[in-house]
């Protein structure tokens, strides 16, 4: 995943990051082997696959990578897994869904059960799928309540008449065919309540007619007659069995109701978790108003934990690349081939103000080299815990971004006909090494980096390696090699002269080759550059050279001629650089500029700032101060000197400036004429402005509340200076110009106010 600049403004990885994990994708490395699987398959492997801490990295274990890498129908000159061999190597993993009416993985979110179903292919294409859910003990509710509610209508109704009954059955059957599936039960309740009703009333003894004649009302006959069997008593004992069939719907719908509620709660898995409600807000039409959830505080805590295992880590920091240089020479002590330094470079996003950030480091696996440590530019000390397990490094600026750099010294390793380094380093996915190697360097391993490995023998030999996500920086070599000795080189020194200016930035060099006892005379000097420096000129003894560029594996090679007489053995050549995309303010790193093939003697740097221009204070006592007369007595003539010259080759390549604009100083001359009438005072303002460090922006004045602004101007040599100003209610005026103002100017103001005669 690189960093290049995207479209959008959002850096290639974090997008690529963001579509892998909305595409519920992850990756699989081992070997140099990237699989690209599905989240829920990469985690459904817990004894092939390792997870590295990132949910969406993991790491193939040997078994399952050594039968993709030995697979026989996989050609060399091919990149791509086909994935029926990955699929005939991989274990089954545990399935995403499980069968109807199945539980879920234990290893699953517990009270959260998923479903699979077969769905067969539909002519419509076109169509989407619909599929409705409903909760059972739901439906079973409505079925109940709808079948008590029937059966007690319908015995209602058969007082009427069992035609009427009849009629209803035969309504509500023709009614529970129709109806979608969500209205099924309580259709199918209420035809079953309906035929319950005809059954009661086919067994209830039925009483004599209404048309039966009766004696006259208040005869005697009438009297003696006895009660007509379920005339009152018939109509009493229907109304109870009405009310009780109603209120046993009731009853039974709300125990239902609850124990439908009580389900739809977190289902207790085995081990007798608690029970959680969760209350879901909804809208008139019971549909989520998408409102917060409301949930008890340690069901709240357990899915927070659950979203921190599932999500990419969000910490107050991030590492997101690192840059590890280092080079293979002779050791002085021994003769044999040793690297003793490892120069690294970090960049760390931050979120909000960090003071710190913690790395799990090992005290002996990671020894820091100290005052080598620079956070953008301001020098730094690590600090290790007690335990020595923590490396803690302090950030003293705030910024969304920072550049951390430093040395260490790589822990030496050897092991029969091998020997080599091995150290900790934090995993990144974007850490890469470049190893600089001899003329006749052996073949180099490095062991467990996880990208690519590229050996270049131009413009000098050096091998660089894609780390990825590794713990570790391990490198090896033969025992038993020992480099040749180093052919007679031209011997060099390379003064550099950087002028910081607002808006440009210069690096002007001269580099003084020597042939000394170096065998025949060079043709050349070849430099590699940084991409940012652009040649302005090139000065030899004999006037201005043409220079051959060429672009070359991180950044370009410059090729100078080097023209010698019989009678000279030394020459010297003057260029001049522009940094370009570099304004002169803000973090100032010094750019690449390397000379090749040659012996560097001397590497000194002078610095100046323009006086706008305001930079930390380099101190006397520092150990890579180099007196200024002596720079000078190299370089030559000069105009002004310096303000400071560090030796490069005790700093080494973290060299920084921080500069931002100097606060102004101004002295003020002062005069003010008023014009008294009998109803206004009129007055005209002039300022004499002298602002000798640093550009001016903005005045500010003080002026009356009742004061009515008729102009302001700010003049210099006779010529009007863009402006604007804004005027406060306390009567505060602010004025902007839209250029620096430096060395002399006139503010002028006019205008008028209210007489105090006029008050009276």
């Amino acid at each position: 995943m690189g960093s290049s600049p995207s479209p959008t403004g959002e850096p290639e990885s974090r997008l690529a990051r963001a579509a892998f994990w909305q595409a519920r994708l992850a990756l699989g490395i081992y070997q140099g082997m990237i699989l690209i699987t599905s989240y829920e398959r990469a985690s459904g492997w817990p004894g092939w696959m390792k997870n590295l801490g990132d949910p969406l990295v993991w790491r193939i274990l040997p078994e399952l990578g050594d039968r993709l890498l030995g697979v026989g129908k996989l050609g060399m000159e091919s990149l791509l897994v086909p994935p029926e061999i990955w699929q005939d190597c991989a274990p089954p993993a545990l399935p995403a869904a499980m069968g109807l009416g199945q539980a879920v993985p234990e290893t699953s979110l517990p009270g959260w059960t998923a479903y699979s179903m077969e769905i067969s292919e539909s002519p419509d294409s076109d169509r989407p799928w619909e599929i409705t859910l409903w909760d059972q003990h739901q439906a079973q509710a409505w079925y109940w309540a709808a079948f008590f509610s029937a059966g007690g209508l319908g015995l209602w109704v058969a007082k009427r008449g069992r035609f009427f009954l009849l009629a209803a059955a035969g309504l509500l059957a023709g009614v529970a065919l129709l109806v979608p599936d969500g209205w099924i039960a309580p259709a199918s309740g209420a035809f079953g309540g309906m035929l319950l009703a005809g059954a009661v009333a086919l067994l209830r003894p039925r009483g004599q007619p209404a048309e039966e004649a009766r004696p006259p009302a208040g005869s005697a006959s009438e009297a003696a007659l006895p009660s007509r069997p379920g005339s009152a008593s018939g109509s009493s004992s229907g109304r109870v069995i009405t009310v009780g069939m109603w209120a046993m719907a009731a009853v039974l719908g709300i125990a239902e109701a609850r124990s439908a509620e009580a389900t739809t709660a977190v289902a207790s898995p085995a081990g007798g978790s608690p029970l959680y409600r969760v209350f879901i807000p909804v809208d008139d039409q019971q549909q989520p108003t998408g409102d917060p959830y409301q949930v008890p505080e340690p069901f709240y805590q357990y899915l927070r934990r659950r979203a921190q295992m599932m999500a990419p880590s969000a910490s107050a920091w991030r590492l997101r690349q690192a840059l590890y240089r280092a080079e293979l020479t002779r050791s002085a002590m021994t003769g044999r081939g040793e690297i003793s330094r490892i120069h690294l470079s970090w960049q760390c996003d931050l979120a909000g103000k960090v003071s710190q950030i913690s790395l799990p480091l090992s005290r002996e696996q990671f020894p820091v080299v100290a005052g080598t440590w620079l956070v953008e530019g301001e020098p730094i000390e690590p600090q290790w815990n007690q335990a020595g397990t923590m490396l803690i490094v302090p950030i003293p600026v705030a910024a969304p971004t920072v550049r951390l750099e430093g040395q260490v010294r790589p822990v030496p390793w050897e092991q029969g006909p091998l020997q080599g380094i091995d150290m900790a380093i934090p995993p990144t996915p974007q850490s890469r090494l470049e190893l600089s190697l001899p003329p006749d360097a052996p073949e180099v391993r490095p062991e467990g980096a996880l990208g690519m490995i590229k050996r270049a023998e131009e413009p000098t030999p050096r091998l660089m390696v894609e780390l990825g996500p590794s713990e570790r920086l391990s490198l090896r070599w033969p025992a038993g090699w020992t480099p040749s000795a180093e052919p007679l080189l031209p011997e060099l020194d390379e003064l550099l002269w950087l002028r910081v200016h607002p808006g440009a930035v210069l690096l002007e060099g001269r580099f003084r080759v020597s042939v000394g006892q170096a065998s025949g005379l060079p043709q050349g000097l070849r430099v590699m550059a940084d991409h940012r420096l652009r040649l302005l000129a090139c000065q030899g003894p004999g006037g201005e050279e043409e220079v051959k560029i060429s672009p070359s594996v991180g950044g370009q090679v410059f090729e100078f001629p080097l023209r010698f007489s019989p009678q000279q053995q030394t020459v010297v050549l003057a260029a001049r650089f522009l940094m370009s995309d570099t304004i002169g303010l803000g973090n100032l790193r010094l750019p690449k500029l390397e000379p090749l093939q040659v012996r560097v003697g001397r590497r000194w740097l002078a610095v100046s700032v323009d006086p706008s221009l305001e930079y930390p204070e380099p101190l006397p006592t520092r150990t890579q101060a180099v007196p200024i007369e002596e720079f000078l007595n190299l370089w030559g003539s000069a105009d002004l000197p310096p303000q400071f010259v560090d030796n490069l080759a005790a700093v080494g390549p973290g060299w920084t400036l921080v500069s931002r604009p100097r606060t102004p100083n101004s002295s003020v001359e002062q005069t003010l004429w008023l014009g008294y009438g009998e109803k206004m005072v009129r007055l005209f303002y002039e300022a004499r402005v002298t602002t000798p460090s640093g550009p001016c922006f903005q005045h500010r004045l003080q002026t009356p509340p009742d004061l009515r602004i008729e102009t302001i101007s700010i003049w210099q040599d006779n010529t009007a200076l863009p402006i604007r100003w804004a005027r406060g209610s306390d009567g505060k005026v602010n004025i902007f110009s839209f250029s620096p103002l430096t060395g002399r100017y006139e503010l002028r103001l006019t205008g008028s106010c209210p007489s105090v005669m006029s008050q009276r």
